[in-house]
């Protein structure tokens, strides 16, 4: 299914939750510079910390340089690449959004980012990730556009590209 989220929406994400879209399913969520949509903790603005939630995460069928599929990270490992995939596929679309707070820990060791995407298509426009607990932006294989990127406060990568991710980043 596609999942289409309007300018201006606020998501709170609680502990331990995180939005998975799988497959050939797409987010699209196009905000405007004076009405973004913002991917938030639940937590009470000050005390919101990062890995509040899981963030946002894509698991495609686009293909990485993997000969054997892998698994993504998080408590119920999704097989992803390692040989099935669907050029053109594009399962996230974002312009003029800000997600943090995202990344919680599942296990030692093994965390979520604001944003991954496992052998995605992404277009990106515009969008801010901040204070995440892993990485802000992490790939592994597929396409990215990516264009307006910033991260600012995570803990560890800002941008973590892997597997063969194909693309542009602008500015």
């Amino acid at each position: 299914a596609a999942i289409t989220v309007t300018a201006g929406t606020v998501i709170f994400g609680s502990r331990g939750s995180s939005l998975f879209i799988r497959g050939a399913n797409k987010l699209t969520a196009i905000g405007t510079a004076s009405n973004p949509i913002c991917w938030t903790s639940s937590s009470k603005p000050g005390s919101r910390q990062p890995g509040d939630w899981g963030g946002i995460v894509t698991v495609g069928n686009s293909g990485t340089t993997r000969a054997t599929a892998g698994s993504t990270e998080g408590t119920t490992p999704l097989s992803y690449g390692g040989g099935t995939t669907t050029p053109g596929t594009n399962n996230l679309e974002l312009a003029y959004n800000i997600v943090e707070f995202g990344g919680n820990e599942v296990a030692p060791g093994d965390e979520l980012n604001n944003i991954s995407m496992y052998a995605s298509n992404s277009i990106l426009n515009y969008v801010q990730a901040h204070r995440g607990l892993d990485d802000q932006f992490e790939a592994w294989g597929g396409q990215i556009t990516w264009s307006k990127m910033v991260a600012t406060g995570g803990l560890d990568d800002d941008y973590d590209l892997d597997e063969g991710v194909k693309g542009t980043i602008t500015n």
